[in-house]
């Protein structure tokens, strides 16, 4: 058994008003929307990493090729980033 032991876990049910058993079912909602975020992020990344080779090789860019792809996920990273700390209200 990893994570917490025996001892942890009957003190976070000593604070909690709700059993282990709701926390529990909490999660299995919460495991599946990572998933599928993860999933989603990862199949994103293939559908770039598959077309911007073949595209360098056209504008004649292929010895370049790793600065390419390096420029593009930090350009989407950066984009994230500014999108979720300018546009998503934290404070609602």
């Amino acid at each position: 058994m990893g994570g917490c032991s025996r001892r942890h876990r009957w003190r976070l049910d000593e604070f909690a008003p709700f059993g282990l058993a709701f926390i529990q079912i909490l999660l299995a909602p919460i495991g599946l929307f990572h998933g599928v975020f993860i999933g989603m992020l990862a199949a994103a990344l293939t559908e770039v990493l598959n077309v911007w080779p073949i595209l360098a090789k056209r504008i004649g860019v292929d010895d370049k090729i790793v600065i390419l792809l390096m420029a593009i996920a930090f350009g989407k990273v950066a984009g994230s980033l500014f999108h979720w700390l300018y546009f998503v209200d934290h404070f609602r």
